[in-house]
C-alpha cells in the first residue's frame, strides 16, 4: 500500500480552473436541488468551510492538464461554485498519494448521506486492488463493521460489469446505453429500487452469470426479497438441469418464465409427493395455472414454482 505520510496542510485560495472533480468520487449522486442551493448560498453569504484538494501527481499533470490540484471533500461546493460564478475557492491542500486520498474521500463522505450502493461498490473496488486491501484493513480504515465490508465483497463478487451497470441505472447513478441488456424498459418499474438484500440474497447463487440472468426477473417484476430468497432456492434445486439440455449442450442462462412468457407458455410444474390423510403417498401435481394468461397477469407465486423445473420438462 502507498505511503499515507503528509506534508502539513495549507489553506490557498485556487482558480477553479484549476480544481478538477474526482473521477472516482465514491458518491455518485446527489440529492435534486442540492447543486443550485450551494450556489445560492455562496452568493449570498460567500463560503464558509474550505474545500479539501491534493496536488496532482506528475503523471495526473501530463494526463489532466490544465488542472493542477483533484477534490477529495467538497465537490457539491466546487460545482455549486462553478455554477455560482465563482473565480477561486478556498482550498486546504493536502500533499496525499491517490490512495490514501480515496481513503480520505471515503472519511469526508461519511459525514453525508452517501447511499449503501456507492459504499458497496467502493468497498469491493478498493479490496480488489491493485494493491488487494484486507478486509479488517478496510473495516479500521473506513469505520465500517466488517459485516458491512463483508456484504459489499460478496456483492462484488456476485456481479458481471452488466449486472452492474444495470443496478446503477436502476439507482439513478448512470444514464442508459443504447442496446442495455438489463434495465427493465416499461414504464411500470420506474418506482422500483433494488435494495442490499436483494443483491444479497442473489449472491447466494454463487455464479455471476446466473445472478445476471435472475436480476433481469427481478427488476422486470419488482420482486422483493422474500420472493427472491424463494426463487434462489429453486434455483439452486434445480442444478444440473439449468446448466445444460437434454443434449448436453449448455443451455442459455435465461429464467424460463416471467410475465412476459405468451400465452400458453406456461411449464407444467408437478409437486413432490405428499403424506395423504390416512398416511399413504399422494402424489399431489400442481395443474396448469388457469389461462389464458396476459402478459403481467402470472402471479409471482407461480412464476417461481415455475422456475423449479425447466421449460424443456413439460408433458
Amino acid at each position: 500500500m502507498e505511503s499515507t505520510a503528509e506534508k502539513p496542510m495549507t489553506v490557498q485560495k485556487i482558480p477553479l480552473a484549476k480544481i478538477m472533480p474526482n473521477p472516482r468520487q465514491p458518491r455518485r449522486s446527489f440529492r435534486e436541488g442540492s447543486i443550485q442551493e450551494m450556489a445560492d448560498s455562496l452568493k449570498a453569504n460567500g463560503q464558509d468551510t474550505p474545500i479539501k484538494v491534493r496536488p496532482l501527481t506528475p503523471e495526473e499533470l501530463k494526463l489532466y492538464a490544465p488542472f493542477e490540484f483533484m477534490v477529495i471533500g467538497g465537490h457539491r461546493r466546487r460545482a455549486g461554485a462553478e455554477l455560482a460564478g465563482l473565480e477561486a475557492l478556498d482550498c486546504i491542500v493536502r500533499d496525499i498519494p491517490p490512495l490514501a486520498a480515496r481513503f480520505a474521500a471515503l472519511r469526508d463522505n461519511n459525514q453525508d448521506d452517501m447511499d449503501w450502493w456507492d459504499w458497496d461498490v467502493e468497498i469491493y473496488d478498493l479490496h480488489k486492488g491493485p494493491p488487494e486491501i484486507r478486509q479488517n484493513v478496510l473495516a479500521q480504515a473506513l469505520d465500517k463493521s466488517p459485516t458491512k465490508i463483508n456484504f459489499a465483497i460478496k456483492i462484488g463478487r456476485a456481479l458481471t460489469p452488466t449486472a452492474r451497470e444495470a443496478i446503477d441505472r436502476n439507482l439513478g447513478k448512470a444514464p442508459l446505453p443504447e442496446g442495455a441488456k438489463i434495465l427493465p424498459q416499461n414504464s411500470k418499474n420506474k418506482g422500483f429500487l433494488i435494495t442490499e438484500s436483494i443483491l444479497l440474497a442473489l449472491a447466494d447463487l454463487d455464479d455471476p452469470q446466473k445472478v445476471e440472468a435472475a436480476l433481469r426477473d427481478v427488476l422486470d417484476n419488482h420482486m422483493d426479497e422474500p420472493q427472491v430468497r424463494e426463487m434462489v432456492k429453486g434455483l439452486q434445486a434445480v442444478g444440473d438441469p439449468m446448466a445444460s439440455g437434454l443434449d448436453g449442450q449448455e443451455a442459455p442462462l435465461t429464467l424460463p418464465i416471467s410475465p412476459k412468457t405468451p400465452i400458453g407458455e406456461v411449464p407444467y410444474v408437478p409437486s413432490k409427493p405428499r403424506q395423504g390423510a390416512r398416511g399413504r403417498n399422494k402424489a399431489q401435481d400442481y395443474p396448469r395455472p388457469p389461462g389464458p394468461f396476459l402478459p403481467g397477469q402470472l402471479k409471482p407465486a407461480d412464476r417461481i414454482k415455475a422456475l423449479l423445473v425447466p421449460p424443456y420438462s413439460r408433458p
